[in-house]
């Protein structure tokens, strides 16, 4: 099932009170022909039926709503209205379905507390390796626990993955957080999509 299809748009001037922190930030491509990042986007959108590409957190921090992610850029925390303006439709909104007296706050500051890590890049590469033939036999899937002692940064879908689930919310429990992509934590049926934001 391809999820973002039957999903509404929204106006993010009316949709900026039904998110919550700890709501999960799914970004299709943006693609920018002169950036070469934009590029490893599409591939990366290539690798999956929902064409997602990043993942990110949507917080609050005291009355602003901002994106949390962890990315090679030093951009981690931005205003939300600023990436709707710059990518109207491109973002969709996913409600975590977490348990009665999961601390959402708590799981944002873990969030940032991640962001101040360098960027895994050498984990990207894994898991581009790892959706190769011969990569998915030789980088198989780990546990939780011989994840949380990797040396190497994570990405963005780890990072969302680990600040949720190290404080009480696995939001896809069959997959190590080194482990899962933007694409696993969209299609997870723990988290609800609820529209896409202009």
């Amino acid at each position: 099932m391809v999820k973002q299809k039957t999903l509404p748009i929204a106006l993010y001037s009316d949709a900026r009170l039904k998110i919550r922190s700890g709501d999960l930030l799914s970004f299709r491509p943006c693609f920018i022909w002169y950036n070469p990042l934009s590029y490893l986007s599409l591939l990366i959108a290539l690798t999956n039926r929902d064409r997602i590409v990043h993942s990110a957190m949507a917080a609050w921090w005291g009355d602003h709503l901002v994106c949390v992610q962890m990315q090679a850029a030093s951009d981690r925390m931005v205003l939300l209205s600023e990436y709707v303006k710059r990518w109207p439709g491109k973002i969709i909104v996913s409600r975590a379905l977490v348990p009665v007296g999961f601390n959402r706050k708590k799981a944002a500051q873990s969030m940032v507390g991640i962001t101040e890590k360098k960027y895994g890049l050498v984990r990207l590469l894994l898991l581009a390796f790892a959706n190769t033939l011969t990569g998915g036999l030789l980088y198989p899937n780990v546990s939780n626990a011989d994840s949380d002692e990797s040396k190497w940064p994570p990405v963005c879908s780890e990072a969302y993955s680990r600040a949720m689930r190290t404080n009480g919310f696995d939001p896809y429990p069959s997959r190590a957080d080194s482990r899962t992509e933007p694409h696993h934590l969209f299609e997870s049926n723990r988290l609800k999509p609820l529209f896409i934001l202009v």
